[in-house]
């Protein structure tokens, strides 16, 4: 418990600073530029995710068991360097195709935007991407201490330099301050990447089967399933409508990241609970996690979508007033989020990875419908109400799944 306090602890101040530094882009420069950095941070987000090639998963569920078969301190960090290097070059391989798409196949009149732009985005992608298998690393080896940190280094350097940056050089001065605060685990993980690397006795035929499933996994959940909405506004609509997109994800996520930050020392407890009692009890001890995030997700969610209009217009200002409905709708729909996350850990923790490629899969599909046929007719409203269905569809699947084992 004391771990996933932490954890959450950690979580909360990189949401709060990534949330004032939100508001700062938006107050400062307006919608269209809120709307070109949120795209920014969304291209970066979600290859991150790709590039991991499900390394982080590993971590999380094989640092714990090695701990309690006796491997050593150093024998656990040459296994994490064993699984940063794949990391390192997918990266560069993404990060290469997004500039070959900005410069040679039109990316940037696609996405209206300007070429410092997408070079520091391109950036932003290389160095958040390496330096997200860090967060992995220390809450695989429950380090959570060193990991809380991290964020407090984080957030200094990313406010600091976000504000400055915004007002003196605008939107590229605003990412410069994004890529500052990355920049901290990235350092980190360049050090694990230079450790003597080992498998730890792990086959790496087996490492990269699994791996394989959860890379697929990942690409489903990070193209179609993490914010895709944005891909459809910039199509569909312009740069102005992304940004009250953006203002209001980052409201919502207000409601749903303290239950999201508690359940990231999930898959180390569950891991390490199924090694111990041989898997007796699982399903049990899964329910009553459940249970006690409820009490906690739904007064936080329903909330915030009562006082959401008005919460908008005073943090962001009136210029953002049309996002008021796309956050209640947001926020109404974000326990299914939370529900999601809680049955990901679990599947994860007892290697199940097939089992929630398959759900992914119909939720990836039933998002991109649904953005087609939304997007143009209601705009943000539309994009927010297919969030919340199909997130409520895919919770659902995954909790009778659970049941039914």
């Amino acid at each position: 418990m004391s771990n996933s306090l932490i954890n959450a602890a950690a979580g909360m101040l990189l949401l709060i600073t990534g949330f004032a530094c939100s508001v700062i882009v938006a107050r400062v420069l307006g919608p269209a530029a809120n709307g070109t950095v949120a795209f920014a941070l969304w291209v970066a987000a979600t290859g991150s995710l790709v590039a991991e090639l499900g390394t982080g998963i590993l971590l999380l569920r094989l640092l714990p068991q090695l701990k309690t078969k006796g491997a050593s301190a150093q024998e656990r960090r040459g296994f994490a360097a064993y699984l940063a290097l794949p990391v390192f070059v997918a990266t560069t391989f993404l990060t290469a195709l997004y500039a070959l798409f900005c410069w040679k196949g039109g990316g940037i009149e696609w996405t209206d935007s300007t070429a410092g732009v997408a070079a520091l985005t391109a950036v932003l992608l290389f160095i958040q991407s390496i330096g997200s298998f860090t967060k992995n690393y220390l809450i695989g080896e429950q380090r959570l201490g060193t990991f809380f940190v991290f964020p407090a280094i984080t957030s200094a350097l990313q406010l600091g330099i976000v504000l400055g940056g915004a007002l003196l050089a605008g939107t590229e001065g605003a990412l410069l301050g994004y890529i500052a605060g990355q920049s901290v685990f990235f350092l980190y993980t360049l050090g694990i990447l230079s450790t003597r690397r080992n498998k730890a006795g792990h086959s790496a035929r087996a490492l990269g089967a699994t791996s394989l499933l959860l890379f697929f996994e990942f690409v489903l959940t990070a193209v179609f399933l993490t914010r895709p909405e944005l891909v459809f506004l910039q199509h569909f609509r312009d740069p102005q409508d992304v940004g009250y997109y953006a203002v209001a994800l980052s409201l919502a996520n207000l409601a749903l990241q303290l239950p999201v930050q508690l359940t990231g020392s999930l898959i180390p407890f569950y891991a390490e609970r199924h090694e111990a009692n041989e898997g007796a009890g699982s399903t049990d001890l899964f329910a009553a996690v459940v249970r006690s995030f409820s009490y906690i997700t739904f007064p936080l969610c329903f909330g915030l979508a009562a006082v959401a209009a008005p919460l908008v217009v005073v943090i962001f200002g009136t210029a953002f007033e049309p996002a008021g409905m796309a956050v209640a709708i947001l926020a109404i729909g974000s326990p299914a989020y939370v529900f999601i996350q809680l049955t990901t850990q679990y599947l994860y923790s007892r290697d199940q990875v097939k089992d929630r490629l398959v759900i992914s899969s119909i939720g990836a599909l039933l998002m991109v419908i649904g953005c087609l046929i939304a997007v143009p007719l209601w705009n943000i409203v539309g994009a927010a109400s297919v969030r919340g269905l199909v997130y409520l569809a895919t919770s659902v699947r995954r909790v009778t799944h659970i049941r039914l084992q």
